[in-house]
């Protein structure tokens, strides 16, 4: 089965099975990585990410760490989440323990040629370990 081509995000973003958020895993926002473009996005959007590299220590050391996009246990800017938030549940690897994942969840290999492709598309992944 080959892919549709991606020109942009937004084409991208559409190749993923929509996901029918309930709310219910904010325990599985943690540390991300993201394209320069979509950390751009959530910049606009007054959400500033930490570096993976941090947030993984804060994790480490046993502290809480919940993503800054969320408020109230949702996702504030759920219409502009990065790839890989777009993946969670939508992927047979990711899937949502709440049950909100489609009957066609995509394969591990397709959710990686996607994150692959996004990288290319979103002026590639922001260098997350030394927040640069």
């Amino acid at each position: 089965m080959s892919a549709p081509v991606a020109r942009s995000l937004g084409d991208l973003y559409r190749q993923i099975p929509a996901v029918e958020c309930r709310g219910r895993c904010v325990d599985s926002c943690g540390p991300i990585s993201m394209t320069v473009d979509e950390a751009a996005r959530l910049r606009d959007r007054g959400v500033e990410v930490p570096p993976l590299l941090d947030a993984v220590a804060a994790i480490e050391r046993g502290e809480d760490y919940y993503c800054p996009a969320l408020e109230d246990g949702r996702c504030r800017v759920y219409e502009d989440r990065p790839t890989i938030c777009r993946l969670w549940g939508a992927t047979e690897s990711m899937r949502c323990p709440h049950g909100c994942t489609p009957d066609a969840a995509l394969s591990q290999a397709e959710s990686h040629r996607l994150l692959r492709l996004a990288a290319e598309l979103g002026g590639g992944m922001v260098d997350r370990f030394d927040g640069t």
